[in-house]
């Protein structure tokens, strides 16, 4: 007889889950260190971006390292990003752009005047910038700073509020905009808060960027409701400029609707089933994707139960499946996280003692087929600072089961059961639906590519000449590049860790983004 490790006790309790809202954005692998020439120096009274003064121009290594996004309050309808190929391949819509170059000139500091837009102003004539947005200080009457490329150290042209003590102000006019995406500039310190809003003032999200000081980093957002307005503040009163603008107008290839999954602990009956890191039990929930919208996982609500109060969940293992005929089949994908608990109690004193657990992931997205719902898995599996074998997974089986009941692996057998059609797991999966967080497809016209899913090669088709390949995993990182110069040719990713990659393909100039799936 198969052995299963289950705890199995009696509770009239009902469970209630608070979410986390908070994130992480991905940060992408270093670029090389760009040269750029210094020609003023900032004066340790200088109150404004115009108080810097002019000095022997003199050149210096910068190394753009990218930024750490955390501290996302609000409803979860906002993806931010710090790499802009995934951002730009996550936006499905056109882009409109602006890099400032027709002001002043390079290494030229300039106060423009309160407002600066495509209407004119003190640095730019009406109509050189394009239409749709316009900058100015947080106090109306301030001066927005123009910095031409090289001043400070910066490679860009940069825009911003002048005074240090002001914050900066983007406007999106007359509709607000669905994707934003700049290149950010810190003065002297490393943070600064970008605060979100829609098109009537209200404020929707509030973003803390840790951006390296005096280095132009990327920072982006994708948004299903339209934005109206940002303010960047960096803290302590620094100042704070943003470079290479790029927006887009059209609701399309956001970051989802916001959504959740979810079985909830109701009734007077429950357990739980072995799912440790430190033992040969793992379990795992099924999850259904609804035809023709994507679900992206951003963080799930969890309870687990060990036997004493210091074996509190210290670790979470998360790994993904496709389903094979009502069982986790192939993985596609997995993370370890830190879980954090938002209480902790006797849950039948004094045998065991419940952990609601609260698991911020990378954001993974689960595939959606045009024409019907698919089913994906999710196993959680915790470790605790006493590497307890012990630890349990809570059930429910007084409610009924929507999809699957939990299955359970044994690694002594090596294969998954469902130990009893009765029971199913507890747990709440949050994230957004119908976006796809980074692996939108912008289609090229004649250009193929099979199979997908694919166990290592991928043939690529085109009617014209491909130029290149470059593939990136969902973090940012660029993990193959390959120049083409045919209409067809075998990619072998075989390489490739099993999970969703963006591919970007170039084609006589032209660039496409599609999903392929490693298996």
């Amino acid at each position: 007889m198969k052995k299963i490790t289950t705890l199995i006790f009696l509770s009239v309790c009902a469970l209630g889950f608070s979410q986390s809202k908070s994130i992480t954005a991905p940060t992408s692998s270093l670029p090389d260190p760009i040269s750029t020439t210094i020609n003023y120096e900032k004066p340790m009274s200088a109150d404004s971006f115009d108080d810097f003064l002019p000095v022997a121009p003199r050149t210096v290594s910068i190394v753009q390292t990218p930024s750490v996004i955390s501290n996302q309050r609000g409803i979860m309808t906002i993806t931010s990003y710090s790499d802009k190929a995934v951002f730009e391949a996550a936006y499905s819509g056109a882009f409109t752009t602006e890099d400032f170059a027709g002001g002043p000139g390079v290494g030229a500091i300039s106060p423009c005047g309160p407002v600066v837009s495509s209407s004119g102003d003190g640095c730019f004539p009406a109509g050189e910038l394009v239409d749709g947005f316009n900058i100015t200080a947080s106090v109306p009457a301030d001066d927005v700073i123009y910095i031409g490329a090289t001043a400070i150290g910066n490679v860009s042209t940069l825009m911003g509020a002048n005074t240090f003590a002001d914050y900066t102000v983007l406007t999106f006019v007359p509709d607000g905009v669905y994707a934003l995406g700049m290149d950010l500039f810190v003065d002297s310190v490393p943070n600064a808060d970008i605060r979100v809003f829609d098109t009537s003032g209200t404020l929707m999200d509030t973003f803390t960027v840790s951006n390296p000081s005096n280095v132009e980093s990327f920072f982006g957002l994708i948004s299903d409701d339209a934005i109206g307005k940002i303010e960047i503040q960096a803290e302590s009163d620094a100042g704070e400029l943003f470079g290479n603008l790029e927006f887009g107008i059209d609701p399309l290839g956001g970051g989802g609707t916001a959504c959740n999954q979810e079985h909830i602990l109701v009734g007077d009956a429950n357990g739980g089933i072995g799912s440790s890191v430190d033992s040969d039990y793992k379990s795992a929930a099924d999850i259904v994707v609804a035809a023709g919208e994507d679900f992206t996982i951003e963080s799930i609500d969890v309870p687990f139960l060990t036997f004493a109060p210091e074996d509190a969940p210290t670790t979470a293992n998360v790994v993904y499946y496709e389903d094979a005929a009502g069982l986790p089949g192939t993985m596609i994908g997995s993370e370890t996280v830190v879980p954090t608990i938002l209480s902790s109690a006797p849950w039948i004193n004094p045998i065991a003692y419940e952990f609601q657990t609260s698991l911020a992931l990378t954001p993974f997205t689960f595939p959606a087929d045009a024409g019907s719902d698919t089913k994906y898995w999710v196993e959680i599996s915790m470790g605790t600072a006493t590497n307890q074998a012990t630890v349990f997974w809570e059930y429910t089986n007084t409610t009924p089961v929507e999809g699957e009941p939990v299955a359970q692996f044994n690694a002594a057998d090596g294969f998954w059961t469902v130990p009893d059609v009765t029971q199913e797991v507890v747990y709440n999966f949050v994230g957004t639906c119908g976006g796809t967080a980074g692996v939108a497809d912008n289609t090229l016209g004649g250009f193929t590519y099979y199979p997908n899913p694919t166990n290592g090669l991928l043939s690529l088709q085109s009617v014209n000449n491909i130029d290149s390949v470059t593939i990136f995993n969902l973090l940012g990182q660029k993990v193959m590049d390959a120049q083409v110069d045919a209409t067809s040719s075998e990619l072998n990713i075989s390489s490739l860790k099993t999970g969703t990659y963006i591919m970007q393909v170039t084609v006589e100039g032209q660039t496409g983004t599609f999903r392929v799936l490693k298996n």
